[in-house]
């Protein structure tokens, strides 16, 4: 009966923190673009020129410091 409890107490946990933990972002906002760039400069082999989703990136300047 011990088992039982502290076993349907691990698995309560577990829901609950995994519940807890859906509102949150998995990643920030920038990534899934800076993914993407990366991934077309590498399929491309074209490391100079930005796209993204085959677009050319224009919006933000290629060096930016």
């Amino acid at each position: 009966m011990s088992n039982n409890k502290s076993l349907l107490t691990i698995i309560l946990l577990i829901v609950c923190v995994t519940l807890l933990g859906f509102p949150l972002d998995m990643m920030p906002p920038d990534a899934a673009l800076y993914g993407s760039i990366a991934q077309e400069m590498q399929l491309n082999n074209d490391f100079v020129n930005l796209y993204s989703l085959d677009k050319d990136l224009l919006d933000r300047p290629h060096l930016p410091f």
